[in-house]
This record gives structure tokens, C-alpha cells and sequence, in this order.
């Protein structure tokens, strides 16, 4: 990881051919310099809608509105090549714990992906969507209102 920072400051094309390289290794939890240097994302409204009956439905439209950017749901396809970016995605609370410092929470999410083909006039294979699902952990900061998201192991 130290690499890729020392190559960012050199030399952004060297960054490219080492990220990538790192990701074929570890793509599940490999960030790069861009997404380091980005604001960290917040639920703000999430937070504040906490212990009322509005929460779930607020993460849902919070998550919706930051979903094609943070939540990494191209490592959720179990059926489909590319994820459907252009339609809202469907966030279900599975569990919920306040700790002293953040909420940990557990969501499933309903999405749906595409398997590409060529798309070219003769093409057989009509491009078809299939429904896809994925669960997350999500603990947000009591303070701040950042997050941190992983991978649930299903």
C-alpha cells in the first residue's frame, strides 16, 4: 500500500500498473489514492433519524443517493457480469447494535445486473437483467456520521 502512495506522489501511471496489479491480489478491500483523497462519505440524516421510525426508510434513500460510488456491489454478482447503475437500489435493515462510539448495522441490498453480450443486431441473446442481493456491515460513526462498509460473509 505504501508503494502505491510513494507512486501516486511520483508518477500516476506508474499508480495505474501497480493498482492493478494489487487489485488482481486483494480486490475485496484494495482502495485507491483517489478514493483515499476523497471525502469521507456520511449519513448524516441517517444518524439523526436513528431510534425513530423513519430510520430505515432514510438509510434507504442515503445509501441510494451514494450507492453507485461507495457501495462496492459489482463483488455481489452471483448471476449477472455488470450492475444495473441507473435505477434505485432496494436497502433492507437486517440488524442493528449502538455501541459507545458508532451503530454497526447489517443490510441486505436487492439490485439487478446484466450479462453483456455484444449487443449487436444478430446477437441471440436478448440483454436480460437478473436480481441480485448482497449484505454489508455498516458502522456509523455516533459523532461524525461517517461510515466504514464491508462485505458481509454470507
Amino acid at each position: 500500500f505504501l508503494c502505491l502512495i510513494l507512486a501516486h506522489l511520483l508518477c500516476p501511471a506508474i499508480e495505474s500498473i501497480l493498482y492493478k496489479l494489487l487489485m488482481r491480489r486483494d480486490s475485496s478491500r484494495m482502495l485507491s489514492i483517489s478514493q483515499l483523497s476523497q471525502p469521507m462519505p456520511t449519513l448524516k440524516r441517517t444518524l439523526a433519524a436513528w431510534q425513530q421510525d423513519a430510520f430505515a426508510e432514510t438509510l434507504n434513500t442515503e445509501l441510494n443517493q451514494l450507492a453507485a460510488g461507495v457501495i462496492p456491489l459489482q463483488q455481489c454478482l452471483r448471476q449477472g457480469s455488470h450492475v444495473v447503475e441507473d435505477e434505485d437500489y432496494r436497502f433492507m435493515l437486517i440488524g442493528s447494535e449502538e455501541g459507545t462510539d458508532a451503530i454497526e448495522l447489517k443490510i441486505g441490498v436487492f439490485f439487478n445486473s446484466v450479462i453483456a453480450g455484444c449487443a449487436c443486431a444478430d446477437d441471440p441473446t436478448p440483454m436480460d437483467t437478473c436480481s441480485e442481493y448482497g449484505e454489508f456491515l455498516i458502522r456509523l460513526d455516533n459523532h461524525t456520521a461517517e461510515f466504514a462498509l464491508l462485505i458481509a460473509d454470507n
